[in-house]
């Protein structure tokens, strides 16, 4: 890990090579995956605000679900999964009526033994005035820009039938899934180009008190981009340059190229 600023910072970051093939991965990115992008507080009142400025370039399913007024067409259970504060492993299966499970993974499989289960409340916006997300539906009072994890509280964008992301554009003639939300920061329409998470992809940010922690998150639907990236030279936090910036600053970015240089590009780190 390499300290700079306020960040702790993994050696994948400047060792790793990525750059998006979008024209071998059709943005699947946005499409694959169990759950949606991680969202910053202060990125649902953003996405509520500016809503009636990018909805235009959603999908109308897309739309549908934001809206409040989206009829799942399947039935099946959404499956998720992670670690308890325990680490025990903890799946989560949730039913389109918001109705979830937790089971222990840890403890034995159904005949072997009996298996914990939790019935969690329905999964819904909160609306206690004592939730720091109330009052930021500004959209429409009953949209839903974000859905909460319950095994951390975690926000995270919603999914169309637990697959694709609400944001994504329709796809084009070349097959391409693009986000609304950027789609309308180009065009000049917002000024708010897209939630972090996703424009610091393969980056994941967890946030400590004192500071935050930046990791590579490798996924096998990005085998091209690293290979791509490795062609072209192009090293994970070069390739982020543009986002790095706009979340740490221009101090951040050099003190980034002069690690690199002085340990990575030089050998010197083992």
């Amino acid at each position: 890990m390499i300290a700079i600023e306020n960040t702790l910072v993994s050696d994948e970051v400047f060792t790793e090579f990525f750059c998006c093939n979008l024209q071998k991965c059709k943005g699947c990115c946005c499409i694959e995956g169990d759950a949606g992008a991680p969202l910053e507080k202060d990125e649902v009142a953003l996405l509520a605000k500016y809503y009636p400025l990018y909805k235009e370039y959603m999908t109308e399913e897309g739309r549908a679900v934001v809206e409040n007024r989206f009829m799942p067409n399947r039935v099946e259970p959404r499956q998720t999964t992670r670690n308890d504060n325990a680490g025990n492993l903890l799946e989560k299966s949730c039913l389109p009526d918001g109705e979830c499970r937790l089971q222990d993974q840890s403890l034995p499989e159904e005949g072997d033994g009996p298996q914990k289960e939790i019935l969690l409340q329905k999964e819904s916006l909160p609306q206690e005035e004592s939730s720091p997300y109330a009052g930021e539906k500004h959209a429409g009072e009953d949209y839903v820009f974000y859905e909460v994890f319950p095994l951390d509280n975690s926000l995270l964008t919603p999914l169309i039938n637990h697959r694709d992301c609400v944001y994504l554009t329709p796809a084009g003639e070349d097959g391409i899934a693009y986000c609304a939300i950027e789609r309308a920061f180009r065009e000049g329409k917002i000024p708010f180009r897209k939630p972090v998470s996703c424009a610091l992809f393969p980056i994941r940010v967890q946030h400590y008190p004192q500071y935050d922690a930046l990791n590579y998150f490798r996924w096998d639907i990005c085998r091209d981009a690293e290979r791509l990236g490795k062609r072209k030279g192009i090293p994970v936090f070069r390739f982020l340059k543009g986002p790095l910036i706009d979340t740490y600053g221009e101090e951040w970015y050099k003190e980034a190229e002069a690690v690199y240089k002085a340990v990575f590009a030089s050998g010197k780190r083992a």
